[in-house]
Order: C-alpha cells, then structure tokens, then sequence
C-alpha cells in the first residue's frame, strides 16, 4: 500500500514538472512573439501635406452659344440676341470670370509649441475677378440700337456695374487636428499684394431717345476707379493689404462631413497714383454735323471721342490712394453617408463684396471603394442659373489623390444653359 502512495506522489510529481514546462515554453513562445512585434517596421503617419488647386469659372445669365460666339468674334444674329433677351432679369444680370490658383504647405510636427496637435501652414494664391451687372435695357441698346427707345421712356441703365480685380496673396497660420475627437479649425492671415484694379458703377442713370432721332439725353451719378497700370502686366504691384481666413471641421470617416469656412476677409490699399471720379453727369448729344460726306479732313472718331462720357471722366477725375475690400467667401458644406457606397452632400456660399449670387448646391456620389468615387450635383446661382455638375475623387495609394468637380456639365447644351470651368485639387501627404 506505501509503494503505491509513493508510486503516485512520484507520478503527480512529475505530472507537475512536466506542466511547469509548458507554462515555460508558452511563455517563452508569447516573448518571441512580443520582440517579434517590436521588430516590425514602425508606422509614422504622415503629418506633412503639399495642395495644389486651381478653379476657373466664366458665366452669365446670358447662354453659352451668345458667350462663346461673342467672345470667337462672330457673328450673332437676332434670333441669338432676341434668345438671350428673353433670358434677362430686369436689372440684375451678372457676367462673371473668376480664377484661382493655391499651393498650400501643411504639417503637424508633433511638438508645436508643446502641442502634438497642432499644426502650421503656408500658402502662395493668385486670384482674378472681372464681373459685370448690367440690365436688359443697356442689352437691347448695345445689340439692337437705339431706334426701340425712341420717344419711348428712357432706357434704364441704372446698377451698371463692373468689377476687375487681380491679386496675389502670401499666407500663414496655425491649424489644430484633434483625431481623437474628429475635429479640426484654424486659421491663416495673408499679405495682399494688388496687381491692378478698376470699377465703374452707374447710379440712377437712364438714356431718353428723342422721337425723331435728332438728339440723346443721358443722366446719372457716375463712379469709377483705376489703378494707374491695367491690362496684361502681372508683375506690377500698385497696392497692399491684409487677410484672414477661418475654418472648422468636424469629419467622422465614411460617416459625415460638416465644413464651415471664412476665405480672404480683408482688403487692399492701392497708392496714390489711382483715377478716381465721383459725380452726377448729364450729357447732351446731338451728333456730328458734316457740311460735305465726301470731306475726309474730317476726323469723325477724334470728335466723337471728345463727346464721349469716358473721356469726360478721364479728364474729371482726381488721383488718390484707395482701400477695396476684397470678395471673400463664406461656405458651409455638410456631406453625409446613406450607406457603405453612396453619400450626399450640400453646399451653400455667400460672397460679400462682390457681384455674384449665392450659390447652392446639392449632391451624390457613389463610392466604388474608399479610394474612389464618382457623383453629381444640381447646382445654382454665383454667375449662372441651374446647372448639373461632375463629381469625381481618386486616391493613389495612400499619399496622392485628385479632386476633379465641374459646375457645367450641361453647359454643352448650348443654348439652354451657361458656364464653362471646372475645379482641380491635387493633394499629396508625405
């Protein structure tokens, strides 16, 4: 009986040694494991980032058949003008082209101040505004004459405004990207470096038509403005000032996107060198009186000239520093997924300080993998009425993708619709 108590301590005994092995091995094995894990590569996620994007945008209210026939100089029949006529607004009706070009540093160091979140920023834009508001009216006398006005009311000028503004701006600032908590806002300030500007507006301005043709009535408070240098001369700087632009960003991935933005509130000081004129104008014209036709010592343009309201400004105006507030955008964006593939977005824009409209816009896309999607929108206002628009984004890898949307898809419907431009970003992470 003792044997076998001590057969079975012997067996227990070695039943436990032998377990102790294991849990030594398995330990041993889970170690590896660990130095193994360690071994592996590291993985840095990017914090630097370089954005390029350019946006190009010409429209009217006036249709793409009228625009692009006007601007290839042919010719426009009334069929075309008796069209657009009817297309018309009364008193307000843009015509607008604007473009912008951004390259954009970011990067989020790790230590910023002793902050692991926050990041800086860098920025060389350019951007170009020419817009008019003009009525259907000044239309009708431009493209059909004057005969309709004649012995009839006066034909309205009145809010006959232009707008031509070209600038370059130098950016920096400080953003914070918080990841735990989906958010991230910032801001930039810039120095604005003006390239030339121009604007003329006309207030209360109307022409009367005399029923027999003999004689033109114009009154109005005219304005206008010029930088000393206009044209095709990119290198002259004849004005400087200031920026800011604000945003906030809450974005949960393949979840929703809500964006807010504040872009280019600032101004800009031109120098001491630009035309200003400021008054109320009333101008009697009876035409030219030629004794012979046949007489070509008569220089029919050079007295017509010294007639003309322009060179009545020309001659009236004084010369003086002028502050502009320059156009700045304030938008709101909201994007969210109905499902793994499909989402829809809203857009919605106010620019101050300039002739454009609010602009509105809805749209889908649908999103073949996480690194590409195409989509559409229904889209208005800024210089155009309705139109359908392009949506497209494809990542490369996983530090480049391209951003491509157009506002104009149906802008090859001619006659029907206006616009032509589109919007490109590329992004790289590094």
């Amino acid at each position: 009986m003792k044997c076998k108590v001590i057969c079975i301590l012997v067996l227990i005994g070695f039943s436990m040694k032998h377990l102790a092995a294991q849990n030594i091995s398995d330990s041993t094995k889970v170690d590896t494991n660990l130095v193994t894990v360690i071994e592996d590569p590291v993985f840095y996620p990017k914090t630097q980032e370089l954005i390029t994007s350019f946006n190009y945008d010409f429209a009217s209210h006036l249709n793409n058949a009228f625009l692009m026939t006007y601007l290839s100089s042919g010719f426009i029949d009334d069929e075309l003008k008796n069209e657009n006529l009817n297309r018309l607004n009364g008193e307000n009706n843009p015509l607008g082209m604007s473009s912008d070009f951004i390259l954009q540093y970011r990067n989020v160091p790790g230590n910023l101040f002793g902050n692991a979140t926050l990041g800086y920023s860098f920025a060389v834009e350019w951007h170009s505004v020419n817009e008019l508001l003009f009525s259907d009216d000044l239309f009708s006398l431009l493209f059909f004459g004057t005969q309709q006005f004649a012995g009839q009311e006066p034909a309205s000028l009145h809010n006959t405004i232009t707008n031509n503004l070209n600038y370059y701006q130098l950016k920096g600032g400080l953003f914070n990207k918080d990841d735990f908590n989906d958010l991230e806002f910032g801001f930039q300030v810039a120095i604005n470096l003006g390239n030339q500007y121009s604007s003329f507006r006309a207030e209360n301005a109307s022409l009367y038509v005399d029923s027999l043709g003999q004689y033109l009535d114009f009154q109005g408070e005219l304005y206008y403005v010029s930088t000393s240098v206009t044209g095709n001369n990119y290198s002259k700087i004849q004005g400087y000032g200031a920026s800011v632009d604000l945003y906030f960003q809450k974005e949960i991935e393949r979840n929703y996107k809500f964006r807010i933005d504040i872009r280019n509130l600032g101004y800009i000081y031109w120098n001491n060198e630009t035309q200003i004129y400021n008054e109320a104008q009333t101008v009697h014209f009876e035409g030219i009186e030629i004794d012979n036709i046949f007489d070509n010592s008569i220089s029919i343009s050079s007295t017509s000239l010294q007639d003309s309201i322009s060179n009545y400004i020309v001659e009236n105006s004084k010369f003086d520093n002028k502050n502009i507030y320059t156009p700045a955008d304030i938008s709101i964006y909201y994007m969210r997924y109905l499902s793994k593939y499909i989402s829809v977005n809203g857009n919605f824009r106010y620019r101050v300080h300039s002739l454009a409209d609010t602009y509105y816009s809805i749209g889908a896309d649908y999103h073949f993998n996480k690194d590409l999607s195409l989509g559409g929108n229904l889209n208005y206002g800024a210089y155009s009425k309705i139109n359908i628009g392009l949506n497209f984004q494809v990542k490369i890898k996983t530090n480049f993708a391209i951003e491509f949307q157009s506002r104009y898809l149906t802008g090859m419907i001619a006659h029907s619709f206006s616009g032509i431009g589109a919007f490109m970003q590329l992004n790289y992470k590094f």
